[in-house]
């Protein structure tokens, strides 16, 4: 089995998590695998609590990108990978990751998917979540109150000094590598039937995001 591999990115705060597990919910157990780039953020262990909050961790070089494309080539393949388990409260990586099967679709979602150099070849489906920077805020603003504790001052200042600069440096050019642009204020079922109508017909469950 090789697997079709679907690539989701685009803003932080887009709406491209809700948009893979609304995808990932259609197809029977075990036909749909989600992978996300949030895994592979570096192990900051080796700071202080300071030195770790200093980081900006809206550039590509926050994250493991050697070891997410060796993972990315080893799903391709049709094997397992064990996925890094990342605490976004300190930084840091827990000692035993979460094992992923290979499935016939895999959704990769993260605003890095296609970033770096010979990413975009690995994908069978590349999928780009559009949405204006202060929409996003707004988004971050209660995700990130709600998942990661941090104070609205302080997302607001990440975004307006680190977000916001790295939209147009990184994340917005991976859109001109994209096959299907969407609009990230649409409704969530209909981005995802306009995904699901170039995915392989196979496995869904019935009832779910109706063509």
């Amino acid at each position: 089995m090789t697997p079709f591999l679907v690539a989701l990115t685009g803003p932080s705060g887009s709406g491209k998590t809700s948009l893979a597990r609304a995808i990932g919910e259609t197809f029977d157990d075990g036909a749909c695998a989600l992978l996300s780039l949030d895994s592979y953020y570096r192990d900051l262990s080796h700071l202080t609590d300071d030195e770790r909050e200093a980081v900006n961790f809206d550039r590509p070089d926050a994250l493991d990108s050697a070891r997410f494309l060796a993972d990315l080539a080893e799903l391709r393949a049709g094997r397992a990978i064990e996925v890094p388990a990342y605490d976004f409260a300190t930084h840091t990586r827990s000692p035993r990751g979460q094992r992923l099967q290979p499935a016939p679709v895999v959704l990769v979602e993260g605003i890095f998917a296609l970033a770096w150099p010979g990413a975009a070849a690995m994908f069978d489906l590349k999928v780009y979540v559009d949405l204006e920077a202060d929409t996003c805020l707004e988004r971050r603003l209660a995700r990130d109150a709600d998942e990661r504790g941090r104070h609205e001052a302080e997302v607001r200042r990440r975004f307006e000094e680190h977000v916001r600069p790295s939209l147009a440096v990184f994340v917005e050019p991976q859109r001109d590598l994209c096959d299907l642009v969407l609009p990230g204020l649409a409704a969530l079922d209909e981005m995802a039937r306009s995904c699901l109508a170039r995915l392989p017909q196979i496995s869904r469950r019935r009832g779910r995001v109706p063509a």
